[in-house]
């Protein structure tokens, strides 16, 4: 719908992972909205998307291979859906942070790739049932 080229998206988690709700949902916002962004505005060919949970936290990576910015300021600013992201995370202690390289010789090896952790607060996720039941 985006992209008049391919883009190969490879997806890596443990097949037990157990995201609780609301986290679940608020990593699925994530995933949609990156992916949505690397479609709409990525220059590059592939992108990995790496989920796993670490003792109580969760992280979430997305890297776009073959991508590069030629303005941080784009993601540093944001557009409504980074910006959203960014509030959502926040709401739940989360952080949100980017790394980038432009190679200027082989851009095969440039990438953009967004990094999130989110803790897992099991107040959060016994508010949430109790507050679903009522």
């Amino acid at each position: 719908m985006y992209l008049d080229n391919e883009m190969l998206i490879e997806f890596e988690c443990d097949r037990n992972i157990d995201l609780p709700s609301p986290y679940a949902e608020l990593i699925y916002k994530c995933i949609n909205e990156l992916l949505i962004n690397a479609l709409k505005h990525s220059k590059g060919y592939s992108t990995d998307i790496i989920l796993k949970t670490v003792k109580d936290k969760i992280h979430l990576t997305i890297k776009n291979y073959g991508d590069y910015l030629d303005h941080e300021e784009k993601i540093v600013e944001g557009n409504i859906g980074l910006n959203i992201l960014r509030f959502n995370l926040k709401e739940y202690g989360g952080k949100f942070d980017f790394d980038f390289s432009k190679n200027q010789k082989e851009l095969d090896e440039s990438f953009v790739e967004f990094k999130m952790e989110v803790p897992v607060d099991r107040r959060v996720v016994n508010e949430n049932l109790i507050n679903r039941r009522s």
